[in-house]
């Protein structure tokens, strides 16, 4: 199959894991490729299409996932698969690099279903709260950060949890189990947790 034949199949079979796509930064498609890259035992060309980044606004911008669907051929050309994958960015904060942690390339029509819900559901939560504005964001953050804490010793640091889940419920937001919050994702406009 020669390169123009790949990327017209390439073209063809790729679908798009989310409706409004949101453009990725170069460098995070660069990291998350070289991570596919390193992932994958196939050897031959990787190509990333459909490619879609939902930043986090809990993290204050530390945190992005980045998904799309990824092409793999053999060295001469054919091509294997198409998957969708999933990745998330973050900043370490100790050594102040970009780390890519790929969540899922999937291998099977369960596995890429589950990757698509993923990205479907990030982008879903992130409108939402972008929608809500600065106060759930903020009530959010201070949930995200407080849980951490309360999780890992206890004491104030759960008051302060339980302070940010009176105020979220406040602002008309719920969690979404029985169990409790257990992330910044679990929590959603009490509406929506009634259907």
């Amino acid at each position: 199959m020669t390169k123009t034949a790949w990327v017209i199949a390439l073209a063809l079979f790729a679908t798009p894991s989310i409706s409004s796509p949101r453009v990725a930064n170069p460098q995070d498609i660069a990291l998350v490729e070289a991570q596919i890259r390193h992932d994958l035992t196939v050897p031959g060309a990787i190509a990333l299409s459909d490619i879609v980044s939902i930043s986090d606004p809990i993290s204050s911008g530390d945190l992005t996932y980045v998904c799309g669907n990824a092409a793999r051929s053999r060295e001469e050309g054919t091509l294997l698969s198409i998957a969708p994958f999933v990745a998330m960015l973050s900043n370490d904060p100790l050594s102040k690099q970009r780390t890519v942690n790929l969540l899922r390339i999937a291998e099977d029509d369960l596995q890429s279903e589950a990757a698509r819900r993923i990205c479907t559901e990030k982008e879903r939560f992130v409108s939402q709260v972008n929608d809500a504005g600065t106060e759930v964001i903020e009530a959010l953050r201070a949930f995200s950060s407080a849980d951490l804490f309360c999780n890992a010793v206890g004491g104030e640091p759960c008051d302060q949890r339980q302070a940010s889940i009176d105020r979220l419920q406040t602002l008309g937001w719920c969690h979404g189990g029985p169990s409790g919050p257990r992330s910044s994702d679990d929590w959603g406009p009490c509406e929506d947790r009634s259907k």
